[in-house]
Parts: structure tokens; C-alpha cells; sequence
């Protein structure tokens, strides 16, 4: 699947890069940082969870009977989350979510349903939270942090897979979370229809990296096969956002923080899988609410 990063400010896009949805190439992704462990039970799988000093942790030799149990064992309250797992490697990559890293995903969230029921459709959206996800292709399955759909009142979500993921990392790398973006493209079969990808990092406790990625026909270029010829769809980088603070401001204070290139704005056609109707718009969280998005990451990993 090929990465499509378009220039700031223009509608065209630079030369593609490479980023794959292969399963090898996922798992070639390990930093030195993130451990590789052997699964041999749940009780020794939580653990090694227990003792982990990363947020990331690679198992190996879980088959995907194996790779059930552990769905079934954890149940609701869980301390991990099923990232990524792939029968044919028998390897399953979890994550370990931090509090500054759950309290802004949380806040995210909010600041989208505040969007979502001041127009009024509170009963049109459900939340999925970290719903496990299988591709009935090859068996691979993911976790987001977040993600949704639309929903029709008295009839049911409108497809199985959501609209709208959410995916952040700590010590995991940009190239890693983008990987994990074109997984859910190609493995929902496009069903999802954006992905939110948040870059934070301990050494720069008070900033925040908004990738908005969603996906567009593969325009024909010298060289390209038939396939990405004839209208394949490829990932797009829609809109990056940087929340940084202002050297030496409070950090606790919103105002201190600068938000490169406005507002996110997420298309409600996609998201609801329908036009807008009178009244209807693009969910749109504001530099304020982005400020607030570092203010609380800084009141979580400066406090005391």
C-alpha cells in the first residue's frame, strides 16, 4: 500500500513513499527499545506486562488459538491492548497505555462528541472504543485506542468496521503508527475512513503530533501497475498538527500552547457515510479545545 504525503498548502502530492500493510513488514517495524517476549500462558503473558518498562511489547509463538484465549481471559478491565497480531508470524504486538497517554485520548474524544451532539446526533454515532477488529482475509487483527461509527436509530450501526480510528504511541515510532494506519484501510477493505494518528514523546512532555490520514484513488504515474492504474485507493496525509508549548510559558495554561495549521476538521460525509443534511457539518475541534490537549498532557507528565 503506498503513503501519499501532499505538500503543505497544495492540493498535489510529493513523489509516494512506501508503507505496508504485509504483516512482515509490520513486524520488522521493533525498536531496539520495545522487548520481545515468548508466550507461554496468560498469567505469565500479565506478568511480564507487570514488569515492562515500554509501552510496547512484541510476543512471539502465540498461535491464533492462543492468540483467543487471551481475547477471552482479559476481558473488559484490561491492562494491555491487542495491537496488532498475525497468525501466519504466530506474533501479537501490545500495548501498554500510560496514564498522560489514556487522559488524552479521553479528552480527544470528548472534545469529538461535544462536535458530534452539538449538531444534534448524539443517537447517530456509537463509540467502539478499543474494539478488537479481524481481518477475515488472513486472519490479522488490530486494536485502535478509539474509534466509531454511525449509527441509525431502532436499525443498528451501518457497517461493522468504524468510520473513524484513533491511534497514539509513546515509544512507539511515527513509522510504526503509520503502518498501523494502513493496516485498518486495506484490512477493513476501506471501510474506515479516517485515521487520527497522535505522536507524543517523553522527552517533549508537553507536545502533541496530529496526523489526519484518510484515502484517495492512486492517480496514474509512470511506472505504476494496472492495479493502482485503474482507481485503487492508497492512504493521503490530509492535515498534520503540532501543539507545542511556548518556551518557558506555564505549562498547566492553554494559552501557552501554539497550534500549527488550524482546526481538525473531519469530513461528515465520511464519518456518517451520508451527506449532511440542514444543520449538518464537518466535525470541527478548534485550536482551543487543541491547546487544552497539551495543557492537560503537561498538567499529567509535569505534575509534581
Amino acid at each position: 500500500m503506498d503513503l501519499i504525503i501532499p505538500r503543505q498548502g497544495s492540493a498535489e502530492s510529493l513523489d509516494v513513499g512506501s508503507v505496508s500493510t504485509n504483516p512482515t513488514t509490520i513486524s520488522s517495524l521493533q525498536s531496539s527499545e520495545q522487548p520481545t517476549i515468548k508466550f507461554t500462558t496468560y498469567k505469565a503473558l500479565l506478568e511480564a506486562i507487570k514488569q515492562a518498562s515500554t509501552e510496547c511489547i512484541y510476543i512471539k509463538d502465540i498461535s491464533a488459538e492462543q492468540f483467543t484465549l487471551v481475547q477471552r481471559e482479559r476481558g473488559d478491565k484490561t491492562p494491555f491492548r491487542l495491537k496488532f497480531f498475525c497468525p501466519d508470524q504466530h506474533l501479537l504486538i501490545i500495548t501498554i497505555p500510560s496514564m498522560p497517554h489514556e487522559v488524552v485520548i479521553a479528552r480527544l474524544e470528548r472534545f469529538f462528541i461535544t462536535g458530534v451532539v452539538a449538531q444534534g446526533l448524539d443517537l447517530h454515532w456509537i463509540g467502539l472504543n478499543s474494539t478488537t477488529y479481524i481481518n477475515q482475509n488472513n486472519g490479522t487483527a488490530g486494536e485502535g485506542d478509539a474509534s466509531g461509527g454511525p449509527f441509525i436509530p431502532g436499525v443498528g450501526a451501518v457497517q461493522h468496521w468504524p468510520t473513524l480510528v484513533i491511534e497514539s504511541g509513546y515509544s512507539q515510532t511515527l513509522t510504526q503508527l503509520r503502518a498501523q494506519m494502513a493496516w485498518w484501510f486495506r484490512a477493513s477493505a476501506h471501510q474506515v475512513k479516517i485515521v487520527l494518528l497522535l505522536k507524543m514523546d517523553a522527552s517533549s512532555p508537553a507536545d502533541i503530533l496530529i496526523e489526519k490520514w484518510q484515502e484517495i484513488p492512486l492517480q496514474n504515474r509512470p511506472g505504476a501497475t494496472n492495479t493502482r492504474a485503474s482507481g485503487a485507493l492508497g492512504p493521503n496525509l490530509i492535515q498534520v498538527i503540532n501543539i507545542r508549548r511556548i518556551n518557558n510559558a506555564a505549562p498547566h495554561a492553554p494559552q501557552s500552547y501554539t497550534v500549527t495549521r488550524g482546526d481538525l476538521r473531519l469530513d461528515f460525509a465520511l464519518l456518517f457515510l451520508r451527506q449532511p443534511g440542514q444543520g449538518e457539518g464537518d466535525i470541527i475541534i478548534g485550536i482551543q479545545q487543541l491547546q487544552w490537549l497539551g495543557a492537560t498532557l503537561a498538567g499529567i507528565n509535569l505534575s509534581g
